[in-house]
């Protein structure tokens, strides 16, 4: 990864000396023209063919073009004082994230300097424990912690980890006070939900054969020390673009049932008071539900329904179906992301010009007032803690690492928690955010890091980053190693294109060209 970034960091430092030199001739490129009708337009992809990496030709063309790059850059470029060991201090160093609570637990990932792998801890009566490490499964350092499930009382955990990048997880049972495991590890998990009787999961199994042959997912209550052979069929979906979950409320005696794809879904929910009787919520071809909370026996709905950029919804237990859901925090302009239900209060994330604020409303859905931040940033992320009535918050900016803070959820007042220190300097550079044209006249937003007092005049090495896809968000994110780049002169730049959400579903669906 270190040597990843180095070579992209040098490109671009000397991108203009590089395409200067007459004797850059990198190896030729064979041309199989494709030609595709796409929304109108007809497309010819000459390099189709190089998709296929299981192609001979394809690793042999991917060998060749790399050691061409190394070996130009090696000869025509001037080594960067510094940057090798730059770059090396930051990957390779002593971390820890921030921490993580349920209930009075607290746990939190960390590495040595040296170790390949973040290793899982938690903290009992001050003292930090190890707890999984992934190091003793595989000492080679290519596994690694890819999931966590704790169950409501968090003293036990499923852990899941992959090896070597692939999209299979194995799933380890960890007693989290111990670190012992407490029943045998399970292969080919796709995902996992403790029970509320914690001697069972829903769990959804997903080999490499299922992949390679796009099988619908099955859900099955699994119970822990059983072989799958006695799994409980619960769930099957029929396409294998669907989705479909299942799980336990943790502050009620509802189950919840989602099965859908991308944009639809249907919500079903079962009360293990009359668990023969499985009652349809909602159900939609066009529009998603989701359950947020479940408190003092009404159901809390974040759903898009008739509303692009979301908006929250409510419904009491004795009558939970659609017709009798009520608007309790109606859809805005701005996209709604995170919904947080309070004892006190409802804590609303939103994005306004792609930069996510918190925005505070009485349980009965009037606005009260926007939170005031500690410090300029974006909100990156939202969640609440029942017991201890903590709202913990995390900030982050293309400059600042992520930041903890809690909120005591009636006096709201901001503390302190956590942050991480990376060595790398980025008190000297600073961010603005653009708004330029795009070809059909719609104005697009780009933020820029760059040095402070560094002219903007054009002539600068810039990477430019976009995604347009998924309905992802471009938001402000620490930008770690690329500040490197950025404090020799080079300018960074993020453009929130369309396919994102970063004005919503509007947004998202005009980068489909819909």
């Amino acid at each position: 990864m270190r040597k990843v970034y180095l070579f992209a960091i040098l490109f671009c430092l000397n991108f203009g000396n590089i395409f200067s030199q007459k004797n850059f001739n990198p190896p030729a490129t064979k041309q199989i023209p494709v030609v595709d009708s796409l929304f109108g337009y007809i497309i010819t992809d000459p390099y189709r063919w190089l998709e296929d990496k299981a192609n001979p030709e394809v690793k042999d063309w991917s060998v060749k073009q790399d050691e061409y790059a190394r070996q130009w850059i090696a000869l025509n470029t001037k080594p960067i004082e510094g940057l090798n060991e730059e770059i090396r201090r930051y990957i390779d160093r002593d971390y820890r994230s921030a921490p993580f609570f349920k209930g009075n637990r607290e746990f939190f990932f960390a590495r040595k300097k040296g170790e390949q792998q973040n290793k899982l801890y938690t903290r009992i009566k001050g003292k930090e424990k190890l707890i999984f490490d992934p190091l003793k499964i595989d000492p080679s350092g290519k596994t690694a912690i890819v999931s966590y499930v704790l169950n409501k009382t968090a003293d036990k955990l499923a852990v899941g980890v992959q090896t070597k990048g692939n999209e299979i997880a194995k799933f380890y049972f960890i007693d989290t006070k111990t670190g012992k495991e407490i029943y045998p590890p399970i292969d080919n998990v796709y995902s996992l939900n403790w029970c509320r009787d914690n001697r069972f999961v829903y769990i959804t199994y997903r080999s490499m054969d299922d992949i390679k042959n796009q099988k619908p997912l099955k859900t099955y209550l699994h119970k822990l020390g059983e072989g799958p052979e006695k799994d409980l069929l619960i769930l099957a979906t029929k396409d294998a673009k669907d989705f479909a979950s299942i799980w336990d409320d943790e502050n009620s005696s509802l189950t919840f049932i989602s099965e859908g794809d991308f944009y639809s879904n249907t919500l079903k929910v079962v009360n293990s008071s009359a668990p023969s009787d499985t009652i349809t919520l909602f159900s939609s071809k066009e529009f998603q539900a989701f359950p947020i909370a479940v408190k003092d026996g009404k159901i809390y709905f974040r759903t898009n329904f008739n509303a692009p950029n979301s908006k929250l919804m409510v419904a009491s237990i004795e009558k939970p179906t659609f017709e009798n859901w009520v608007d309790l925090i109606p859809e805005n302009e701005n996209p709604k992301e995170d919904f947080v239900v309070t004892n006190y209060n409802i804590i609303v994330r939103e994005k306004k010009d792609v930069l996510s604020r918190l925005r505070l409303y009485s349980l009965d859905g009037k606005f009260i007032r926007e939170l005031e931040l500690p410090e300029f940033a974006n909100v990156s992320g939202i969640s609440y803690n029942k017991e201890t009535g903590s709202i913990f918050v995390s900030l982050m900016s293309f400059t600042t690492p992520a930041k903890l803070y809690r909120l005591d959820e009636k006096e709201l007042n901001w503390q302190f928690i956590f942050e991480d220190k990376p060595p790398i300097e980025t008190s000297n550079l600073e961010t603005k955010q653009v708004f330029y044209t795009s070809k059909d006249g719609t104005r697009i937003p780009m933020f820029i890091v760059y040095k402070k007092g560094l002219k903007l005049d054009g002539n600068n090495p810039t990477l430019l980053y976009g995604y347009g896809g998924f309905n992802v968000s471009m938001l402000p994110h620490y930008i770690g190693v690329t500040a490197s780049f950025v404090n020799r002169g080079g300018v960074y730049a993020v453009a929130c294109l369309r396919g994102g959400s970063e004005y919503g579903e509007n947004w998202h669906k005009q980068g489909m060209l819909k």
